[in-house]
């Protein structure tokens, strides 16, 4: 699944700080520039809905496994209304609409609705079925879920976006989607409509009430910050402060960390020897190890992982151990008041909610523990 450190360690190269290079975004026209500011808007907004589209939908032969289910067949949603969602364990967006799933399926499925969720990982470590039902269990989901390792149920779908709900009629055709969070009241008036079509009843006019985590898309700044060079753009911009990305990819690198007045906002910074793989950077030798980022938000959530054992990652904000009234759920405090996240199996780590609400500050992850793997930082 990663690779394993090897006995003899590469010598390491020494790295500091250096002025980040023009990237992506400056070498586009101006069209391409306003084209994807109205996307962002769109789904910074909440989400983005496409109605009516009346193409038929795939089925899920490419399943590559199933939970909470036999696997389904067109023949066994013929008649349902059926709300297909692209998920995958890792992610906060996802994470953030099941409330709204579940209320859904307990309200409408005895009046003919099938939610299907698609686990399509976006990780390595998220191909796991253990790690799925896990998950499955921890957010109380109890439709069917289809595995899709291979991403053939994705391809079926043309999708490119977590979370993607379609809504499907009772023909089989798809008849809306949304892209992202929100506009939950939208999908479930599309439901109610899609169920009393042609039953010779008005559609239901009441929706859910669930407790879901609030947030402001337009108040988070930073964005998601990846730290595999894998996910980068063509042409685009690594978050990397120290290094520029094109020396970088699988060497055991020494880094340093700059001044702080040199620091960028919304870009990393290492110190100790790590190593920049496709999805993850990961700790090559034990030893004090940091990770530095200015970022606005409220909440902080960490994907991370030790594929051998526990490592503990001391979080700190603004060079200060966590407040209790602003730990995330994941963190645990020691005897001396330090605030800490126990890393071991991937997933996300809640570091961070501050009910304060949103703000500029650093964020710094200390650890020494060799093997410590840390593929995204996400905000909320």
């Amino acid at each position: 699944m990663t690779d394993s450190p090897s006995s003899q360690t590469p010598p390491a190269h020494e790295v500091g700080a250096t002025t980040p290079q023009p990237g992506w975004w400056g070498r586009q026209t101006l069209l391409t520039r306003l084209l994807l500011i109205s996307l962002s808007l769109l789904i910074l907004s909440g989400y983005l809905m496409v109605k009516d589209l009346n193409r038929k939908a795939p089925g899920f032969d490419g399943a590559t496994g199933w939970i909470n289910s036999t696997p389904l067949q067109s023949n066994d949603l013929a008649g349902k209304i059926v709300l297909v969602d692209f998920w995958t364990l890792s992610c906060i967006n996802c994470i953030r609409t099941f409330p709204y799933l579940k209320a859904w399926d307990e309200k409408y499925r005895d009046q003919g609705l099938v939610i299907v969720g698609v686990h399509t990982p976006e990780f390595l470590f998220e191909q796991t079925t253990e790690r799925v039902e896990t998950a499955v269990t921890q957010f109380g989901l109890r439709y069917p879920i289809a595995l899709d390792n291979n991403r053939e149920i994705w391809s079926a779908f043309a999708n490119h976006w977590w979370p993607h709900k379609y809504l499907i009629d009772r023909t089989g055709k798809i008849r809306n989607e949304w892209i992202g969070e929100g506009g939950y009241p939208d999908v479930e008036r599309a439901i109610q409509r899609l169920l009393a079509e042609g039953q010779n009843t008005p559609p239901g006019r009441e929706t859910v009430k669930v407790s879901a985590e609030a947030i402001e898309q337009k108040k988070i700044q930073t964005p998601e910050i990846y730290f595999g060079y894998g996910f980068v753009p063509d042409g685009g911009l690594f978050a990397l402060g120290n290094q520029n990305i094109g020396q970088l990819r699988n060497e055991v690198i020494s880094y340093t960390l700059p001044d702080e007045a040199t620091m960028g906002e919304n870009r990393f910074y290492l110190s100790g020897s790590w190593k920049l793989q496709d999805e993850k950077a990961e700790l090559m030798e034990r030893g004090d190890a940091q990770v530095l980022l200015s970022y606005e938000a409220k909440a902080v959530h960490l994907v991370a992982e030790h594929p051998e054992r526990t490592a503990t990652v001391y979080v700190l904000r603004d060079g200060r151990p966590l407040d209790p009234a602003i730990a995330g759920a994941d963190i645990q405090f020691d005897a001396q008041g330090s605030s800490y996240v126990a890393i071991d199996r991937g997933r996300m780590y809640r570091l961070i909610n501050d009910p304060a609400g949103y703000g500029r500050h650093r964020l710094l992850l200390k650890t020494t523990d060799k093997g410590f793997a840390i593929y995204t930082l996400t905000f909320g």
